[in-house]
C-alpha cells in the first residue's frame, strides 16, 4: 500500500520507505525457522501467512490504483516499465 502510493506520487523516498517496512518479514523468517528445525506445522503456517499477505498486498494495491484520483503515469512507473521492456528480447520481422 505504501509502495503503491509512492509510485502514484512519484516519490522514490516513499517507495524506499515501503521496502523498509517489509510487512512480510515475520512469515518469511518463520518459514526459514520451520525449515531449519523441521517443524512442518510452523512451515505450513508461515507459508500460508506469506501467501495471504502477498495476495492482500496485491488486492489493496489494485484497489488503491482504481480509486486513486491520479490518472497520469508518473516517472517512477514509466522508468520501471522501460526497464522491464529493455530486458525483453525483441524479434524483428522482415
Amino acid at each position: 500500500m505504501i509502495a503503491t502510493l509512492g509510485l502514484l506520487l512519484n516519490s522514490p523516498a516513499v517507495i524506499i520507505g515501503a521496502m523498509l517496512v517489509a510487512p512480510l518479514m515475520s512469515p518469511i523468517i518463520s518459514s526459514s525457522v520451520g525449515i531449519v528445525f523441521g517443524d512442518i506445522r510452523m512451515l505450513k503456517g508461515a507459508l500460508l501467512s506469506t501467501l495471504e499477505g502477498v495476495l492482500m498486498a496485491i488486492f489493496i494495491a489494485i484497489c488503491l490504483t482504481i480509486i486513486s484520483p491520479f490518472s497520469e503515469l508518473t516517472g517512477e512507473i514509466l522508468n520501471k516499465h522501460m526497464k522491464v521492456a529493455s530486458t525483453q528480447k525483441v524479434r524483428w520481422t522482415d
